[in-house]
């Protein structure tokens, strides 16, 4: 059974990642750098240096990675911590490509299935709300090849484009034998009341095309 990475206090894990993403890459990310600079001194803070390297933002040494750096990124900061937290939980991952996607409740199954652990068990749930924390500042949708800062925007209709959509076009369409072949006929009727024209036009379609 896995072991999968949590914090005690969840809470503090979303205010500590907005914490880095305002404060200058360390050297080392160090605990004296987590309660000094980031102003995080509680017992449980310190936890946070293992879930850091659990998602590959620091390295064995406590060095910031490359993923840490793209973190503090503004166009690339929830892109690089949704590849932080596949890789943190993985074995999830496994089990489910798309585990980021789940409801609490069945993201709580998945951490219970993997673990091994009871429903109701305090280290599932720290790890549930530590995940769902975190996930607060993630783009998974970056994962897929989405750009994050993508300038996209919807396709608008011009009027132009409205007013031949509303203009109803003169087709007489038929099928052909067996094949279901079709063919459109589009009827360009000249500008006169003499019936004998359309009389003549109709008869000419019905003697060669119809």
């Amino acid at each position: 059974m896995a072991q999968l990475p949590y914090m005690i206090s969840a809470s503090a894990v979303g205010k500590i990642l907005e914490k880095i993403k305002e404060a200058p890459t360390p050297s080392k990310f160090t605990q004296n750098y987590l309660s000094t600079t980031l102003g995080f001194e509680g017992a449980n803070d310190k936890a946070f240096t293992s879930y850091a390297k659990s998602l590959g933002f620091i390295d064995a040494s406590g060095i910031p990675t490359s993923l840490y750096k793209q973190f503090r990124t503004p166009s690339l900061s929830g892109g690089a911590l949704a590849k932080g937290l596949i890789q943190a939980y993985k074995p999830l991952y496994d089990r489910n490509e798309r585990f980021y996607e789940l409801s609490k409740a069945k993201f709580h199954e998945l951490v219970c299935a993997e673990t091994g652990l009871d429903h109701d068990n305090v280290t599932a749930k720290r790890i549930t709300n530590t995940f769902l924390e975190a996930k607060k500042l993630a783009y998974f949708t970056a994962i897929d090849g989405a750009d994050e800062d993508s300038d996209y925007e919807e396709p608008v209709e011009t009027d132009e484009q409205n007013q031949m959509e509303e203009r109803p076009p003169t087709v007489t369409q038929h099928h052909v034998g067996k094949l279901g072949l079709s063919y459109n006929i589009n009827l360009i009727l000249p500008n006169t009341d003499d019936p004998k024209v359309f009389n003549a036009i109709f008869k000419s379609l019905k003697e060669n095309l119809l």
